[in-house]
C-alpha cells in the first residue's frame, strides 16, 4: 500500500503537465479484444496520467499507451530470447 502507479505521460501532454488522474487500463480491451474475451481474460494496468479530457486527445493517448506496451512486450520477449541462447 502507498505504491504510486508508474506515470504514463503521451507526446499530446506538456511535460510539466500534473499526474491527477490514475487510469485503470484494461490491456485485453486496449488490444482490441472483444468484450467477452476481455471479461474472460483481463490484465489490468494502473497508471498516472495528465488529465485528458477531450475524447479525441484520449484516443490518441489510448493508440500511444498501446503502442508503448507492444513495444515494452517485445523488447521483454527479445532480452528473455538473449538469455536462454547465452
Amino acid at each position: 500500500m502507498g505504491e504510486h502507479p508508474p506515470v504514463f505521460r503521451p507526446s499530446i501532454c506538456r511535460p510539466g503537465a500534473p499526474l491527477r488522474w490514475v487510469a485503470v487500463v484494461n490491456l485485453m480491451r486496449l488490444a482490441g479484444a472483444n468484450s467477452q474475451e476481455a471479461a474472460e481474460t483481463t490484465v489490468r494496468l494502473r497508471l498516472r496520467i495528465p488529465a485528458i479530457r477531450s475524447s479525441q486527445r484520449r484516443k490518441t493517448a489510448e493508440d500511444e499507451l498501446l503502442d508503448a506496451v507492444c513495444a515494452e512486450l517485445l523488447s521483454s520477449i527479445r532480452d528473455d530470447a538473449e538469455d536462454r541462447a547465452a
